[in-house]
């Protein structure tokens, strides 16, 4: 039968990381102060990034689809619309 630690460590990483004593002792000074432990804080981090990470993700997934298809428009209907539009505001100009 599986002990309750062996579990975690399959469903969960275990990270270790060197970080300078001074700042260490900061970090959990904050982490106290603000009423959460070193670890929630840095799982809150990581979430953070991610979600971050995705948004901007699919903002520059969006702008290059955006540009992908003004790539291909059809020129020839980019240029019939900008003369009607050269045409109607020159007839503005011209008969008011």
């Amino acid at each position: 039968m599986a002990k309750a630690s062996d579990e975690d460590i399959k469903t969960n990483h275990i990270m270790q990381i060197r970080v300078e004593q001074t700042l260490w002792k900061r970090f959990k000074s904050c982490c106290a102060r603000n009423d959460a432990t070193p670890s929630e804080i840095v799982r809150e981090f990581m979430r953070a990034m991610v979600r971050e990470e995705r948004g901007l993700s699919k903002a520059l997934d969006e702008a290059q689809a955006d540009l992908d298809s003004a790539i291909y428009t059809d020129i020839n209907a980019v240029s019939k619309q900008e003369h009607s539009k050269m045409r109607t505001s020159s007839e503005e100009l011209w008969n008011p």
